[in-house]
């Protein structure tokens, strides 16, 4: 093995991922990203170590931790003292929280004692080599093979020195969680980690089945403080912890043994690596890559594979020893690394000193370090630590060593139980008083554990703001307060250089700040919002991400109303972290903010708290070792003078009637806030099918300004209803959703071939139109009968509800191949105004746009019938024919004409607006020749230069048309296909002067005309 004598203090997290019965071969990716899944790396120790020797360089590789392993471990050869320490049984206190998900207690995550009785069993035999398959273990590791003198016991005393089981069940707030909740978990349940070997069971996520965090050094030199105790400890999914219970069949509890051997140092044995990587245990055999079986005589490195080491990846099954070269690491990392030293025979592992009578006093509740008035009603609070039951006790409050009350409680609470002690109000000093509260008595005897009988508190009163408050950089020091708990890295001034301007801010060097999990606050002076109801906090911050997952650091807002003491962190007014707080592209090298266009304004509505009076704020930077975060002009309005509001202003394509062939569709939006905005969030729903939210950026609205947003097409064929919300604009918090709209439209690719005629008298005649109101989905257009009467029907409207637009539309039609076209429709209509509009609109596209207006009516125009009583739709006098012409939309492309007839008005319209005896004809005549239903019409006649023959057919029809002379002969033979109300044209010139027959022969028409040409 190579030696090196570097030094280090490093963090790192391991876990274990085992998959079982796993046989895909490749992971499904989103179209936005490029994900790789490798199904034989099943753990993320090597991916965390390259992230760290990435940013840090050569300080931040293994080397430096193995090295002061290894200085350990030649210590402890040359010293025997530390050797028989070594071989004396160590034992470990452990609280399981089991997170559940509500199930009765033995059901699902919510797994029985007996499961966790038999981890901890699993657990103390294979660390003592006691474990029944320990004569399994292969002859030529036997020699190595070792009682690491290690135990565990559930923790026989909680925190606050009561008895407990070791076991904490609560109920979680996901259904699964996964590495990136590890934080989440701590909140729900933890214990001192100086304490306690921390084991969190809960259903997790995917294929990940536990995970570890790892030791740190002690290094002189390099005293970083360690990594969030918070989440120091292991994490087992339910069905992996232990054996029997709720776990699966293939689980003998290894998985717990594995991890705790990554949480005392251990890695895994090939190296995470090849043949030439190390794992530094010189007693475990080159390795190249996992073991997934129980195949013993594999040989991969020259040498047989020790695959029944507990940190392979063997099944649980195969596993049975752990190896002397490892005993040497625990043993360096159990003597000397941080929380973990202190774990080795804890208190906690010792049954409680149990008193009969003994009250602990637990907090001072009031006067705390900060105060915001010299005038407090002091409050204790404190738990029956004893086994009798406590009915009374006599405390007293002291101002420096002086007595200034002393009271009777009386009360009724069992061992655990909390109360609480209230005071008369007292006056203390702005500042340099010393606050003491005092057990004298309890149940009018003296209290058998003094020891927990005192707490102080040293009150100082806070500085407070009048508003509006502009930030300066001399009240870093003078008016605002830092709590910096673990007295490395926090908040500090900084000048930068601002597009070439010098310009002061505050930040947080993340991008050095080792201790992961870490809050610093930041804490304003006192603000009285009760007069001020509409405040507002503005700060403009600038953040770039580390180009690493899992080292997105957090800002939060947090609002405290005891003057500072304490912070709601579970719901706060505004909490940003990873792609919500970023302001700048991700650097793996340190962010420093050169332009003003790196900084966002941000704004944080205060007006909920303004009932809560006196209040402080507090930037909280929590940190996850990303990169730096700053911060500048912070001020506090007096009203929401500063706001992001986006409304959208409309949905622009596809049009509500269209054949679906559209890439994208379009949505308008207008920013009437008073802040630019860059980035926002659009969320969309249709048919019930809600659709990943999708993130705008880059957009640079500015006030009073409009944006298209192009949306991926997601409607399908039918009816569509669609949702969208945009929201979060620069990630704002004050409101989840800026503005909705709900949209209706139809997809429908129904065509028809012209000519045509629908005069609607058939109800299956209104299958190929489309009538839909987009606003709101409101009845529209729809069929009526006339004169009582099931055979003659029209086209109805009979209400229109303000700001509503109301279509009809038809089927496709092909006019690629015609020169002229038209249409005629009838319409009636009484008692609009100026604000209603009736508008004939085009489309070439199949009504993806109707981006063509061939006929606008609007107003008194519209009324085909003087007066405001409602039109009589049996009486055709009550109607006017309209034509349109169409020829501009024929030929070359015009493939994917759509007519759509729009009706909408400002104002409620409740009379009927009828629609009826639509044609199609291959020419643009507005007056057409028009014979009799189911004849034909020739003129002129006699005829000069040209004669014509016109068509009223009931439907299309293929017609023949014979020219004869008077001898009998046929000049002239023509078919006509799908004649329905066409004129044919003939030239005179291909025949001479004289008298000749017109046969006309078809499946409904046999007419015979004569014919005089001069």
């Amino acid at each position: 093995m190579k030696r090196i004598s570097l030094l280090l203090r490093i963090k790192l997290v391991l876990s274990f991922f085992l998959f079982y019965n796993v046989s895909f071969s490749q992971a499904q990716v989103s179209p936005s990203q490029t994900q790789i899944i490798n199904y034989d790396e099943r753990c993320t120790a090597p991916l965390w170590e390259k992230q760290l020797e990435d940013k840090l360089g050569i300080v931040a590789s293994k080397d430096y931790f193995e090295a002061w392993v290894n200085d350990k471990i030649d210590d402890k050869k040359h010293f025997p003292s530390l050797r028989t320490l070594a071989d004396e049984v160590r034992t470990i206190p452990v609280v399981v929280h089991i997170i559940h998900n509500g199930e009765a207690l033995g059901q699902g995550a919510n797994i029985p004692d007996s499961q966790i009785y038999a981890q901890i069993r699993i657990m103390n035999e294979d660390f003592r080599r006691q474990n029944a398959d320990a004569s399994s273990t292969l002859p030529e590791f036997q020699p190595v093979a070792v009682d690491a003198h290690i135990e565990f016991v559930l923790a026989k005393q909680d925190p606050r020195g009561l008895p407990t089981t070791g076991i904490n069940r609560v109920k979680g707030s996901q259904s699964e969680y996964d590495l990136s909740d590890a934080g989440t978990l701590s909140d729900l349940s933890y214990w001192d980690s100086n304490d306690y070997l921390n084991i969190w069971v809960a259903p997790l996520s995917g294929i990940n089945l536990g995970y570890a965090s790892f030791p740190q050094s002690d290094l002189a030199g390099l005293n970083f403080p360690p990594s969030a105790k918070e989440t120091d400890g292991v994490t087992i999914d339910y069905q992996y912890f232990g054996e029997g219970g709720n776990a699966t069949g293939s689980s003998l509890g290894r998985t717990a043994t594995h991890e705790v051997g990554h949480f005392l140092g251990l890695r895994h044995i090939w190296g995470d690596g090849g043949c030439e990587v190390d794992d530094y245990v010189t007693d475990t055999p080159d390795q190249n890559g996992s073991n997934s079986s129980c195949v013993t005589n594999r040989t991969t490195c020259e040498s047989l594979d020790m695959i029944q080491n507990y940190m392979d990846y063997t099944p649980d099954r195969c596993m049975n020893l752990f190896t002397q070269g490892q005993l040497d690491r625990i043993d360096v990392v159990l003597a000397n690394s941080p929380r973990r030293v202190s774990l080795v025979n804890g208190r906690a592992t010792q049954d409680p000193e149990v008193f009969a009578l003994d009250l602990a006093l637990e907090s001072i509740l009031a006067p705390q370090n900060y105060i915001c008035t010299t005038s407090i009603s002091p409050q204790v609070q404190a738990f029956n630590a004893g086994t009798s039951l406590l009915t009374s006790a006599e405390i007293a409050i002291e101002i420096n060593g002086t007595i200034v009350q002393q009271k009777v409680f009386n009360f009724s609470i069992e061992q655990g139980g909390t109360t609480q002690f209230s005071f008369d109000p007292i006056v203390v000093e702005p500042t340099g008083d010393q606050f003491t509260a005092k057990v004298i008595r309890i149940n009018s005897s003296e209290d058998q554990n003094s020891t927990n009988n005192t707490l102080n508190s040293f009150p100082e009163i806070q500085p407070s703001l009048s508003l509006p408050y502009q930030f300066s950089a001399t009240d870093f020091d003078n008016l605002w307060t830092l709590v910096n708990e673990d007295e490395a890295i926090t908040w500090a001034p900084v000048n930068l250089s601002l597009d070439g301007q010098p310009e002061d801010a505050l930040y947080l060097n993340f991008y050095n700040y080792e201790a992961t999990g870490a809050f610093d606050y930041l804490i304003s002076p006192q603000i009285n919002l009760a007069q001020y109801p509409d405040a507002q906090l503005v700060f403009e911050m600038a953040y770039a991400q580390y180009p690493q997952d899992g080292l997105d650091d957090q800002l939060t807002i947090g609002i405290s109303t005891d003057c500072g003491n304490t912070f709601d962190l579970i719901d706060p007014p505004y909490q940003k972290s990873g792609n919500s707080l970023k302001t700048s592209a991700a650097s793996s090298s340190e962010f420093i903010p050169t332009s003003n266009s790196t900084f966002r304004t941000e704004v944080v509505d205060l007006s909920a708290y303004s009932h809560l009076g006196n209040v402080r704020i507090a930037f909280i930077a929590e940190n996850a070792f990303g990169n730096n975060l700053y911060i500048k002009n912070i001020h506090i309005n007096t009203s929401q003078s500063e706001r992001y509001t986006l409304t959208i202003d409309e949905w622009v394509s596809p049009s509500p009637v269209s054949n679906g062939e559209q890439v994208e569709e379009l949505l308008s939006i207008k920013n009437v806030g008073t802040l630019s905005v860059n980035s926002l969030l659009l969320n969309r729903t249709i048919n019930g099918t809600t659709f990943p939210t999708l993130l705008y950026e880059n957009l640079s609205l500015e006030p009073d300004n409009t944006a298209l947003l192009a949306i991926p097409n997601s409607t399908s064929e039918g009816f569509n209803a669609v949702t969208v919300s945009v929201l979060s604009p620069n990630y704002d918090q004050n409101s989840t959703v800026q503005s909705s709209l709900n949209y209706y439209l139809v997809e429908d690719i129904t065509s028809i071939e012209v000519p045509w005629r629908e005069n609607f008298d058939e109800a299956s005649d209104l299958d190929s139109w489309q009538s839909i109101n987009p606003e709101n989905n409101f009845e529209s257009w729809g069929l009526v009968n006339l004169q009582a009467s099931d055979n003659l029907k029209a086209i109805e409207l009979t209400k229109a509800v303000a700001e509503n637009t109301y279509w009809f539309a038809s089927p496709i039609m092909d006019l690629s191949g015609l020169r002229q076209a038209s249409l005629m429709f009838d319409y009636a209509a009484s008692g609009l105004d100026d604000q209603s509009t009736f508008t004939f609109l085009l489309s070439q596209d199949g009504g993806i746009h109707f981006d063509q207006e061939l006929l606008s009516i609007s107003g008194a125009d519209m009324n085909t019938i003087q007066g405001s009583s409602p039109v009589n739709p049996n009486n055709k006098e009550d109607f006017q024919r309209l034509f349109v012409d169409l020829s501009n939309y024929t030929g070359e492309e015009m493939d994917q004409i759509r007519l759509a007839l729009v009706f909408e008005s400002s104002v409620e319209n409740s009379l009927p607006i009828y629609l009826d005896n639509f044609e199609f004809f291959l020419s643009n005549n507005p007056d057409p020749v028009y014979p009799k239903p189911g004849a034909s019409i020739l003129y002129p006649n006699p005829a000069l230069d040209l004669f014509s023959l016109a068509f009223n057919l009931d439907s299309k029809e293929d017609i023949q048309i014979q020219v004869i002379s008077v001898s009998g002969a046929v000049v002239q033979d023509i078919s006509y296909p799908n004649t329905l109300n066409q004129t044919y044209n003939f030239s005179t010139s291909l025949f001479g002067s004289g008298v000749y027959i017109i046969k006309i022969q078809g499946k409904s028409i046999q007419e015979t005309k004569r014919l005089i040409i001069l």
